[in-house]
This record gives C-alpha cells, structure tokens and sequence, in this order.
C-alpha cells in the first residue's frame, strides 16, 4: 500500500520545530520547497550550512521523535509534539 502524497500544509514547518521569526525563515522555506520540487531528500540550510532533510523524505519514514526541522507527523492541531 502506497502512503498518500504530502500534504501542502506540511510543506512550512511547524513553528515549534523553525519559528517564523527565525534568522534566514524565508530563505529556509524557498529552498526546502526547491529541493522537494526537484525530488531531493535533503537541501543546504542557509545559516549553518547543514543538510537538512525534506518534508518529503520524512512522509516516507516512522517519526523518530528527534524535533526534525520538518517533520510532516507533528499535530497541527495541538502542541508541536510527535
């Protein structure tokens, strides 16, 4: 059985996992949408140069309960816990 697509409001990280105020957000949440766009699992973070990996690519996978930058399991409805 093949898991549904990502849905588009997993696509901006929950604000408990990258806040909207955060240093580079705008430039975070471009190139996140990029590399999915192109089918990448993970894009350069503009700040600290790291890998992080896409929304997409964690749909795919359990949740690991790490606070992962985008996690597309956190509860949208309730606190920003897996």
């Amino acid at each position: 059985m093949t898991k549904p697509t990502l849905p588009d409001d997993r696509m901006i990280p929950h604000p408990d996992h990258l806040s909207p105020r955060a240093p580079g957000f705008k430039e975070i949440v471009q190139r996140h949408a990029e590399a999915v766009q192109a089918g990448k699992a993970l894009y350069e973070d503009p700040i600290t140069g790291l890998w992080v990996m896409t929304a997409a690519t964690l749909w795919d996978r359990s949740c690991c309960r790490n606070g992962c930058r985008h996690c597309p399991h956190v509860d949208r409805d309730g606190p920003g816990v897996n």
